[in-house]
């Protein structure tokens, strides 16, 4: 595990060169006041978007940015190690809000980002995705509560959209939106998205290049210095998804070694003392990426009790259990199956998710490379 402990030192490095590395996570458990009366003109807006090879998008992520509604000043910025035509692309449409930043190296996501701020002006850095298209006032819902200094971070409500512009809303993500909302009211959240996440420039912490999950490290982050994570329900956009089991599954299995880089790197935010926070971390992040030990485990102990001392609940509870796997099996193996009935499309997620989790974690031993920035075409999860 040597990339695990480089990140821990270099995560290490850039809270020490935070202004708020000193804080402790607190309590924030207090509802957040309506700040949307807030004269947000006074705020400068700096957009970036993290671009490899997103050429089939990019203008039309560059149409939709011009069509974004702000008071205050806004520039966007793609920053690109593109091999593709998304450089020429990005270039025809720049303007004196529109540049491009090309880096010559493939270096991953968080290095362009890293790359990225250095050349932002903006009060407040919005970090966006190339597939992922805002509603004209979602930028301002964005920094709206930012004018409250216990906000440090905000992230939208996406709504997933298929290839050809079907909306895909999946009862999983209509859940995951649901956590998010409720966590907020309490008075933060621990999940974000890193098509719609802003925060204040002043408060940007370096991320660490061996990060898999840099949204959700950029959130933890300020956490970590006491600072509140809003769900701004209004910030609205679309994400465009592939839809397909299989065609998520590499995303999937990459979310899966940041979630362990995350659990490993911020590992202090289960201390009870850190109040929702803590809570929150725990059942919504940390028992979530526990999964795939713990349903290997109840399943060898429900095989080991029907085996050693077999009775007609305990064969009932291992039946039930094996016909979900195949369920789920049938649905990971047939895409029409999967199409036909939530009872088999279901478990198919439930169980391709918590595969990837599991090689997720190979991978997180093995550590990160470069390649791992691809062009995404889905949501955290």
């Amino acid at each position: 595990m040597v990339q695990d402990s480089t990140g821990r030192d270099e995560l290490a490095t850039c809270r020490a060169d935070s202004t708020n590395s000193n804080s402790t996570p607190s309590d924030t458990s207090t509802t957040a006041p309506t700040l949307h009366d807030t004269d947000e003109s006074t705020q400068s807006v700096t957009m970036v978007v993290a671009a490899h090879n997103e050429e089939d998008v990019i203008e039309e992520k560059l149409e939709n940015t011009r069509a974004i509604e702000y008071n205050g000043e806004f520039e966007c910025i793609v920053v690109s190690d593109s091999t593709d035509r998304t450089d020429a692309l990005v270039e025809r449409h720049a303007g004196p809000s529109t540049r491009l930043l090309t880096i010559d190296e493939r270096r991953g996501k968080s290095h362009a980002l890293n790359r990225a701020v250095k050349e932002a002006t903006g009060d407040v850095f919005v970090f966006s995705d190339a597939n992922t298209m805002y509603e004209s006032d979602a930028v301002s819902e964005l920094v709206a509560p930012l004018a409250d200094e216990s906000v440090g971070c905000t992230t939208g409500s996406l709504q997933l959209v298929d290839e050809d512009g079907s909306t895909t809303e999946s009862a999983y993500w209509r859940y995951e939106l649901t956590i998010r909302k409720l966590e907020s009211q309490l008075g933060t959240t621990v999940s974000v998205n890193g098509g719609m996440l802003a925060l204040r420039s002043e408060d940007y912490q370096q991320i660490p290049e061996q990060a898999f999950a840099d949204d959700l490290i950029v959130a933890l982050q300020q956490a970590a210095a006491g600072r509140r994570i809003v769900f701004a329900e209004d910030a609205r956009g679309t994400e465009q998804t592939t839809g397909d089991l299989w065609n998520e599954y590499d995303r999937r299995v990459r979310i899966g070694a940041g979630n362990y880089q995350v659990l490993t790197w911020f590992h202090e935010l289960l201390d009870p003392r850190n109040g929702v926070v803590a809570l929150e971390f725990a059942s919504h992040k940390a028992l979530r990426w526990c999964m795939p030990a713990v349903l290997l485990a109840v399943l060898v102990a429900n095989v080991t009790i029907v085996l050693l001392a077999p009775s007609a609940s305990t064969t009932a509870l291992l039946g039930a259990q094996l016909a979900c796997y195949g369920l789920a099996g049938v649905g990971m193996a047939n895409e029409r199956a999967r199409s036909a009935s939530a009872l088999i499309s279901l478990p198919a997620y439930f169980l391709s998710m918590n595969l990837a989790f599991a090689v997720g974690f190979r991978k997180f031993l093995s550590g990160p490379s470069i390649d791992d920035w691809k062009s995404t075409r889905g949501v955290e999860k």
